[in-house]
């Protein structure tokens, strides 16, 4: 799936958790700081994952810091584009 529809899908899902138009969201900005608690993350993880039929780690969410950040990650299918 393309990266600016897992955009919209995710900022559509913080638009639910913190009752703000989507176009107020912007990806550039931090989870926490768009006020995004540890289990609302989860939520959005879990939600994520059965929309788009992948799995994606728990923790992902935390390393990949901003929606733009962690929708590459998901747009990789959940793995980590870095070489070792």
């Amino acid at each position: 799936m393309e990266k600016e529809k897992i955009i919209l899908i995710i900022k559509e899902k913080i638009s639910e958790i913190i009752n703000i138009p989507v176009e107020d969201i912007d990806e550039e900005e931090n989870f926490m700081k768009l006020g995004i608690n540890s289990i609302e993350a989860m939520d959005i993880i879990s939600s994520l994952g059965e929309e788009l039929d992948i799995e994606i780690s728990p923790v992902a969410i935390f390393e990949y810091k901003t929606i733009e950040m962690f929708a590459d990650y998901v747009a990789n299918g959940g793995e980590d584009n870095e070489d070792d």
